[in-house]
């Protein structure tokens, strides 16, 4: 068989094995042999844009669009250590996609030169594996031409066994030019079984006893069900059972925000139905989630006080946090799990149950009618709540850090088709952007990015690659003159000292309309509820990328949320997740605690 360039032999791999047409990258001297590989290779769709941590973002959001692997190239030295951020991200989020970075000739690599603590060799160069190994499954540098089918492989298995997230290889310049003969490459064979991802039959008799004797379950939905490809069987499971459903931030998609079954989110800044939901609850049944801190809340013993709490989760090592007390853990892939649960009999659970948790979420919407009254600037939940009403069946909507994060993500309403993505557990600054790319090149339909004016400055110069390709994006940016969160913080517990948050206290965001105008882009803006309904729809309908910018207060609450309080010695203690602020009057919160098991009326 002829000989080719190991270049070339993992540009046919990213086509013709993992069937990824789009690659993101960033040109550099040390993956010349890479992209000119791509280059050649008629299957393939480079994405150039003006960043590395956008490449890495962009393939993180390729991968949770297609449920397959995004693919991005890194050059020597700076490229690789800008993606570290998009691949923390990818990290934490179990999102899988393959790092590849090009690296200095062997001869001149720390990783070769036997010198303990020599900092760099060759020109650019950095020692990239060992920076990158605690944030991946796996991540290798490739010495032996020989070994680059082995090597990819492998990757593309492991990074999708048990719980998935991102593979880094670093090819070194010599190595993407030497010649290989296909035929004669080894390939990876992994040993089985080498994850637990199903139930046990003990696991699921502990389980089914507990169903059983609940009168009042809720079901955690996180993101780990879309991962586990469970989607259908997490809806039969919730419908047959008729067990009230609240989501994390990444599992906000898993079921339709108006199925009836659907209560809300669980957390620190959830909504007010899906936490009282949980703190009434007998039994908690979390499948796919971590159960992070800001899902659980900072009290972990006040987290569903009255509920036995079952976690399904394929990653064990999430759930060995010293946080709450796990009465069953069942280590199982989502979707064997639910299958296996389906098989159980419907057991009786308290008739007014999930009755009861509707007319909660019904009392108490994130959209309150008062803010549609504000006559300047226009409220970040309103705004939410009237672009949702305009979307179509299959738009998917990307959120940014800081206000922008929680309060989209407690407001958004997704419906069947649609897809809502953010940066759950890292919330860095600077996500949409990169995002939008790349959510476009997975799905080529409409794409709604929402950022904060902070936020939109960490990745701005993507508006030109968005310019370049034509992206048909829509992009809102929130003015509320700086960093939101940071001011209500200051604001909140430290005696309004501002520093770092807004015009005067060091931080300015240039003009919007200035800045598309400079990347010759569309540009609207919504100053007041009476424009925003023709503003977003303007956005929405417009044929290619808009800028829209969305005028907030500058002191806009996020609420609700759980409240901290500053002790006299300096230290913060929370209050459980039902307790949000604002606070209710006391007989209220009193009777929401009992409403669901019919000792209230409601």
């Amino acid at each position: 068989m002829k000989k080719i360039r190991v270049a070339d032999y993992v540009a046919k791999f990213i086509s013709d094995d993992l069937k990824v047409k789009d690659v993101f990258m960033v040109s550099g001297g040390g993956i010349m042999f890479l992209t000119d590989a791509v280059a050649q290779n008629r299957k393939l769709n480079p994405v150039c844009s003006h960043h590395e941590q956008t490449v890495a973002i962009a393939l993180d959001a390729y991968s949770r669009v297609t449920q397959n692997m995004g693919v991005g190239l890194f050059t020597t030295g700076p490229g690789a250590t800008n993606a570290i951020t998009g691949l923390a991200g990818a990290w934490q989020d179990s999102v899988p996609g393959f790092f590849i970075s090009g690296q200095s000739k062997r001869k001149e690599t720390v990783h070769n030169s036997g010198v303990k603590g020599l900092r760099q060799y060759g020109i650019q160069e950095v020692d990239i594996i060992p920076v990158v190994k605690p944030l991946c499954k796996y991540a290798v540098f490739l010495n032996n031409p020989e070994e680059i089918r082995y090597e990819l492989e492998k990757m593309r298995h492991i990074a999708v066994t048990g719980r998935p997230g991102p593979v880094w290889i670093d090819i070194p310049l010599d190595v993407q030019g030497a010649l290989v003969d296909p035929s004669k490459l080894r390939g990876f064979k992994p040993a089985a079984p080498e994850v637990k991802d199903a139930p046990t039959s003990a696991e699921m008799a502990a389980f089914n006893k507990l169903l059983k004797a609940a009168k009042r379950p809720v079901l955690i939905a996180g993101h780990g069900i879309r991962l586990g490809k469970a989607l259908p069987a997490f809806k039969r499971f919730a419908e047959k059972f008729q067990i009230p459903v609240v989501s994390t931030y990444l599992g906000v998609d898993v079921l339709p925000s108006g199925h009836p079954l659907y209560i809300g989110r669980v957390g620190i800044k959830g909504t007010r139905a899906g936490n009282m939901a949980v703190q009434n609850a007998d039994l908690v049944v979390s499948v796919g989630s971590s159960l992070h801190v800001g899902s659980i809340g900072y009290e972990y013993d006040l987290f569903a006080p009255c509920a036995k709490k079952v976690v399904v989760d394929i990653d064990r090592t999430s759930h060995r946090k010293k946080t709450i007390k796990i009465d069953l853990y069942v280590n199982s892939d989502a979707g064997k799990f639910l299958g296996a649960a389906l098989k159980a009999p419907r057991p009786g659970f308290y008739p007014g149950w999930a009755a009861g948790c509707r007319k909660m979420k019904a009392k108490y919407p994130v959209n309150l009618p008062e803010y549609a009254g504000i006559k300047s600037r226009v409220n970040i939940y309103s705004f939410v709540d009237a672009l949702c009403a305009q979307l179509g069946g299959r738009d998917i909507v990307i959120s940014d850090a800081g206000s922008a994060y929680y309060a989209v993500s407690q407001a958004v309403r997704v419906g069947a088709g649609q897809r809502y993505i953010t940066s759950g557990s890292l919330g860095a600054m600077g996500y949409t952007l990169p995002a939008v790319i790349g959510a476009y090149y997975a799905a080529r339909r409409r794409i709604v990015g929402i950022t904060g004016d902070g936020s939109f400055q960490f990745n701005i110069q993507e508006l030109q690659t968005i310019a370049h390709y034509g992206i048909p994006v829509k992009i809102f940016v929130l003015n509320n003159e700086g960093y939101l969160s940071i001011r209500t913080t200051q604001d909140k517990f430290f005696d309004k000292r501002f520093i770092g948050e807004g015009p005067s206290s060091g931080v300015t965001c240039p003009d919007t309309a200035k800045i598309a105008a400079a990347y010759g882009l569309k540009y609207l803006a919504v100053r007041n509820n009476g424009e925003m309904n023709g503003r977003i729809k303007a956005a929405l309908d417009f044929k290619g990328p808009v800028l829209c910018e969305v005028f907030t207060p500058k002191k806009q609450l996020i609420i609700p949320t759980v409240a901290s309080v500053k002790r006299e010695d300096g230290s913060m203690v929370s209050r459980p997740l039902d307790d949000m602020f604002p606070f209710l009057p006391g007989k209220e919160q009193a009777e929401n605690l009992r409403i669901c098991t019919g000792k209230a009326n409601v």
